[in-house]
């Protein structure tokens, strides 16, 4: 009796390994299962996985971030984030020293921040080109929501209404600087410099007070409107200025 729960449960291990799902072309699908395999570890990417779900006793459809990690001298190795209000959890390990561990997506526009910690030491993701100071001397991984890809024809938006901060997109693969100034700022080019992504897109955060402002873009010493902003004004000159209202 014994041996055939051994070969069932062997059974059910090769299934669900050799399951795929038909993709759509946007992100990987397969199963959750086999993840023990991976022979390296990845930059962050969105997945589809079948997951058996321990509540139900039924294998669900799950999709989300897979956050990947190789170390095989590491003990163990846990993840923290925005996603889990910081909260550690230990990530698992597979056959081939790879550490991983399934972001589930979620409905939220915002950047995800996350660290991981190898045997008590906190880092940032080694693969994730996407991070920024934590303030205590090392860095801080940051996600973005890639079940719904921004694109290129980008305007600024509000990540966070309660603290009024607003994020600042310009794609400009092209550009060498590219800086923000308006009412917000006294129209000063040095104030508030935008950063790259690999992307090509630039970005700031920015926090901002009720009210209405006008803005523009100095892309290499050219000035420019919020392409994709509907709202325009001219400044004291004449010149067409982009506009922002917080309320």
């Amino acid at each position: 009796m014994k041996f055939a729960k051994h070969v069932c449960a062997a059974c059910i291990g090769l299934c669900l390994l050799s399951f795929s799902l038909p993709g759509d072309g946007s992100n990987e699908s397969g199963t959750y299962y086999s993840l023990r395999f991976l022979k390296e570890a990845s930059s962050p990417r969105q997945v589809s996985m079948m997951k058996f779900s321990k509540d139900n006793q039924k294998t669900v459809m799950v999709r989300g971030t897979l956050i990947t990690y190789k170390n095989r001298q590491a003990s163990s190795v846990s993840i923290s984030g925005d996603f889990n209000n910081w909260t550690s959890v230990k990530m698992e390990q597979g056959d081939h020293g790879v550490w991983y561990y399934l972001i589930e997506s979620t409905d939220s526009d915002e950047k995800i921040r996350y660290k991981l910690c190898a045997d008590g030491i906190w880092i940032a993701d080694p693969l994730n080109v996407h991070k920024s100071d934590d303030g205590a001397g090392s860095y801080i991984s940051i996600l973005r929501n890639t079940m719904k890809p921004e694109g290129t024809h980008l305007t600024y938006r509000i990540i966070n209404k309660r603290k009024n901060i607003v994020e600042f997109r310009l794609y400009a693969p092209g550009a060498s600087i590219v800086s923000l100034v308006g009412d917000f700022n006294k129209w000063n080019p040095e104030n508030d410099l935008l950063k790259k992504d690999p992307d090509g897109i630039w970005r700031l955060k920015k926090r901002i007070t009720d009210g209405k402002y006008r803005y523009n873009f100095i892309v290499d010493g050219k000035w420019r409107i919020d392409r994709y902003n509907p709202h325009t004004a001219t400044n004291r000159i004449g010149q067409m200025c982009s506009v922002l209202s917080m309320k």
